[in-house]
């Protein structure tokens, strides 16, 4: 599935992905989701990445969707990350956008 992100929806599915806990095939293929959803040095400069008080800013007129391939397994370890999280009720509302791009978390 390919799916055009911009940078909240790129950090918020890092950080989903992050908290991921597989057999060693799966994260090495979560690896290469991560370096695709990453930010580039020209990503960086243009966008003017900067962290203020624990967050992270951008230049919100710079931001350009990445088109992102995510393999089926990707999806599939994506949408149990996902399921995992809802059933314990730690969702947040930033979470929706990304949620929706995968209507088998509600399955």
């Amino acid at each position: 599935m390919k799916l055009k992100l911009g940078a909240k929806k790129r950090l918020i599915l890092l950080n989903i992905v992050a908290g991921v806990r597989g057999n060693l095939t799966e994260l090495r293929i979560l690896r290469e989701v991560k370096e695709a959803l990453s930010f580039s040095e020209g990503e960086h400069a243009a966008l003017k990445i900067q962290e203020r008080n624990g967050r992270l800013h951008w230049d919100t007129k710079a931001d350009e969707p990445k088109e992102i391939e995510i393999g089926e397994v990707a999806k599939h370890i994506i949408v149990r990350r996902f399921k995992e999280l809802n059933k314990q009720g730690q969702l947040a509302q930033d979470h929706l956008d990304i949620v929706d791009l995968f209507p088998e978390v509600e399955e």
